[in-house]
């Protein structure tokens, strides 16, 4: 199992509130500073405390949602340990891999994804040597599907677009198969040109581990005895005979 980093927390410090403010985060999402796409809808935002009238507590401005893979929040940190006239502001980020893969490079970079996180966070590129911020990747999902339901779909699909009107998934390339046999100038048995693909597909699937049952299915034997002809192709064939026939319970002196 290969660990993986489910949550990580970034934060940066203003400690007397120069640069860093509730209401200059407030005015970058207005003003689309938390939106990648152009024209796209910007995050859920909330403002928490007192901002009509500030009692010197603490406000809160939040960027996101808290279940989402990113959410931001600004605030005024000095003011809510106690200091009414502190202009100490943080701004936290927390990474969640709900959606993205959290690259384990934060651990050793971690300026350069706070700085990825928004486009507003550009401005604090002139607190370190940093160019451009990096953004964590998005999980790729994948659609599954079991073996039945794609023959199903296959041939429903072929039967709307008219491809066979037998059903069939797969044209016949017998024609081709035997003029690329005759220029290769392999010699085969009357009767076995396209039957030997059938015999190199079963052996090949046994040499690679293959189970024996499920080789049967494909073949559509119905007799498991005709299949058991490719057995002894199974790179664990006989190793029961190998390890439990009575020589080896004999004992030497």
């Amino acid at each position: 199992m290969r660990p993986s980093i489910s949550r990580i927390d970034l934060a940066h410090d203003d400690f007397d509130g120069s640069y860093l403010s509730v209401d200059w985060a407030e005015t970058q999402w207005e003003s689309g500073g938390f939106t990648f796409a152009k024209g796209g809808r910007p995050p859920e935002v909330q403002n928490l405390g007192n901002w009509k009238k500030p009692n010197g507590k603490g406000r809160t401005l939040t960027v996101g949602v808290r279940s989402s893979s990113k959410f931001v929040r600004f605030y005024e940190k000095g003011r809510k340990e106690g200091d009414k006239e502190s202009g100490w502001c943080r701004c936290e980020i927390e990474f969640k891999n709900a959606n993205t893969v959290i690259s384990p490079d934060v651990l050793l970079n971690p300026s350069e994804f706070f700085l990825g996180a928004y486009p507003c966070m550009d401005q604090f590129k002139r607190f370190g040597a940093i160019d451009a911020g990096s953004r964590f990747e998005v999980k790729r999902r994948a659609a599954v599907i079991n073996h039945d339901a794609a023959e199903k779909w296959l041939r429903e699909f072929h039967k709307a677009n008219n491809r066979d009107a037998t059903g069939r998934i797969f044209k016949s390339s017998v024609g081709a198969f035997r003029m690329a046999v005759k220029e290769s100038g392999i010699e085969l048995l009357p009767g076995q040109l396209t039957h030997v693909l059938r015999h190199t597909f079963a052996s090949h699937f046994m040499m690679n581990g293959g189970n024996i049952l499920a080789l049967q299915k494909v073949l559509g034997h119905s007799s498991l005895q005709t299949t058991m002809i490719y057995a002894h192709l199974s790179p664990d064939h006989l190793q029961e005979a190998k390890l439990l026939n009575p020589l080896t319970r004999l004992t030497v002196g």
